[in-house]
């Protein structure tokens, strides 16, 4: 966000404590990193993330830095751009665990084991919501053996091999079907956790410009998903079996995951 604001002249060496921020100076990078470890001049600002850092440079400066975030709810981004992905994109806005990968690669990799026959349309607005859901639930299971995405994914019969290798490890009588509940339910114990600590439908939404408006560039060049995005998170708290409009979870879905006296 700082070296954009620099090219585009909302930040100047004045504001950068001489740091000339043009794309491609990796010394004047290091060393803005080195100043938000220590807290120093601008770093101490931008160590806060693009949201919050977006709200003191606008008014420290008297410009409008909002358009340039790159977060999700405050939350700062990985190593990843993906808007060439509005099943990413949703995962990221929905996702309880900050900006995470906390669902799969329905967009590029099929998923017979899940249903997924064949790789989706990377700009279906509709279907992402139930792919997410999937992704969710298949995902928060696997975190808990242990084991990368990376590993597991394209895999032909993981999830029953996991199964295996945990029944065998532990002696549990441990089916398929309990673990994709066990996912399920670390999906609600993780929204009813926010819940509890003031998440709104409208955090949700709270995302930065430059994760939701088109790219100049690449796969996603000319797809927005912003015109898509309230309806596709209502659509996705529907398939959960949350309420559409607060994105609680509703009593009978927690009530079937064993969770029904965590009702709010």
């Amino acid at each position: 966000m700082a070296f954009e604001c620099y090219e585009k002249g909302l930040l100047t060496r004045e504001h950068t404590d001489g740091l000339e921020l043009t794309w491609g100076n990796a010394e004047a990078g290091i060393e803005l990193l080195n100043k938000m470890i220590r807290k120093e001049g601008i770093g101490a600002i931008l160590e806060k993330g693009t949201k919050e850092a977006a709200r003191i440079l606008s008014e420290k400066i008297g410009k409008d830095f909002s358009p340039f975030r790159t977060d999700f709810k405050g939350a700062p981004a990985i190593a990843h751009d993906y808007r060439w992905s509005w099943i990413k994109t949703l995962n990221q806005t929905v996702s309880s665990f900050a900006y995470s990968g906390q669902g799969s690669a329905y967009d590029y990799v099929a998923d017979p084991e899940m249903g997924v026959s064949k790789k989706l349309n990377l700009f279906d607005n509709v279907s992402a919501a139930d792919m997410v859901r999937l992704a969710m639930i298949r995902r928060d299971f696997e975190d808990c053996t242990g084991l990368c995405l990376f590993n597991l994914t394209g895999v032909s019969n993981v999830i029953d091999l996991q199964v295996k290798m945990i029944s065998t490890v532990v002696g549990w009588d441990f089916n398929r079907d309990e673990a994709l509940q066990l996912g399920e339910r670390i999906v609600n114990l993780a929204r009813l956790f926010n819940l509890r600590r003031g998440l709104t439908p409208e955090d949700d939404l709270d995302i930065g410009s430059r994760q939701i408006d088109a790219p100049s560039a690449g796969a996603g060049k000319g797809h927005s998903v912003r015109p898509h995005l309230k309806q596709m998170v209502e659509d996705y708290y529907g398939a959960m079996g949350w309420d559409r409009a607060t994105g609680n979870p509703n009593k009978s879905t927690l009530k079937k995951l064993g969770l029904g006296e965590l009702a709010i």
